[in-house]
């Protein structure tokens, strides 16, 4: 069976290259700096289990949620650390000191957006904050069903589509594995950012070793060498960020997005609670800290957020309310109308030329 890699439908979720028994996938960036599989047709035996795993060839199930929830951490460090209501954070300390594994995404020394697991809350810290750039799966799937195999209890935050790459590449449902997708707007390149760090670091003359989208000060892109501020922008000044709000730059899969509906992939999704109470009202002095939407999606789901409840400020709200203030639970991000003229410029000369005057 010959894999039919289609670019405008591949999210990059890697279920391929993570199941292939020949490692004969590989992930690589196009002409547009765009991450694909490649397929080594010398070393494939054409078993079709990277077609077998593949969201784009198989059907997805999609559940409608059972529950909406306005949720934050009773945490106030933990909380004001976050991007929104630190309910990530929750799940992932709930698991760990059941000794689980918890599995996120952080940037490492190279400032590159990666998988990676851990079993101490010490090391929870990495995966806070909101990260605007696609990451890289890499090996963490097969990681995960070792963990699975020998009775760990898992909990998996990505994306959508992450979520079904994941559960596509088991070939099998288990019972101790809680899957949890965000609410996703669309993935911009990890090359692009890389590009933009790169010419920052010579503008100012340091190397950048950690980065910030959101937090205290919400919608600035921050850049830091050690505890340093050498780079700070608000969203609708800073280049990069202005194109990701504005849907300059995602991958073509991010446009047409399968999971961007009410229903979901994942046993729990969360996000940001936006437009909470402007037709129904909310008032909490401390609401402004940041609030989390909720949606439980699976007696599983349901099973994990009643055992944290002990941790959380929780009041239920309506799906309908989620809905309105979160456009990618009812259609994908729209593509920007110079997305293509952004795509030529970063061909011909790359993400600095490319995002200049995109305005």
């Amino acid at each position: 069976m010959k894999f039919n890699i289609e670019k405008d439908k591949c999210s990059a979720c890697m279920a391929c290259y993570n199941i292939c028994p020949k490692k004969c996938i590989s992930m690589q960036y196009d002409e547009y700096g765009i991450l694909y599989p490649v397929i080594d047709e010398e070393k494939c035996t054409h078993c079709g289990l990277c077609s077998k795993v593949c969201q784009i060839n198989q059907k997805s199930e999609f559940r409608m949620p059972m529950y909406t929830y306005a949720s934050w951490s009773k945490d106030y460090e933990d909380r004001v650390s976050s991007s929104s209501g630190a309910m990530a954070s929750i799940f992932y300390k709930y698991i760990i000191e059941k000794s689980g594994i918890a599995i996120g995404v952080s940037y490492d020394e190279n400032m590159q957006l990666v998988y990676s697991y851990s079993d101490t809350k010490e090391d929870l810290l990495k995966y806070k904050g909101s990260k605007y750039s696609h990451s890289f799966i890499g090996e963490i799937y097969k990681k995960i069903k070792y963990f699975l195999e020998i009775g760990k209890e898992v909990v998996f935050v990505g994306t959508p589509c992450q979520v079904d790459g994941l559960k596509k590449f088991l070939l099998k449902s288990y019972e101790n594995l809680i899957t949890i997708d965000i609410i996703c707007h669309g993935m911009p390149s990890q090359k692009y950012l890389d590009e933009y760090i790169e010419e920052i670091e010579n503008t100012v003359g340091k190397k950048v070793t950690n980065l910030t989208f959101r937090g205290r000060e919400n919608f600035k892109f921050t850049l830091y060498n050690d505890k340093e501020i050498i780079y700070s922008k608000p969203s609708n000044e800073d280049n990069y960020f202005y194109g990701f709000l504005s849907g300059i730059f995602y991958r073509d899969s991010c446009y047409k997005c399968k999971y961007a509906r009410k229903e979901r992939v994942s046993d729990i999704t969360i996000g940001d609670f936006w437009e909470i109470g402007k037709n129904v009202p909310f008032e909490h002095k401390d609401k402004d800290l940041g609030v989390s939407v909720v949606l439980i999606n699976t007696e599983k789901g349901k099973k994990l957020f009643d055992k944290c409840k002990g941790e959380i400020y929780y009041e239920e709200r309506t799906l309908e309310e989620a809905i309105y203030g979160n456009e990618q639970l009812r259609n994908p991000s729209k593509r920007h109308a110079k997305n293509e003229l952004f795509k030529e410029k970063y061909k011909n000369h790359g993400f600095i030329e490319a995002i200049k005057d995109i305005k």
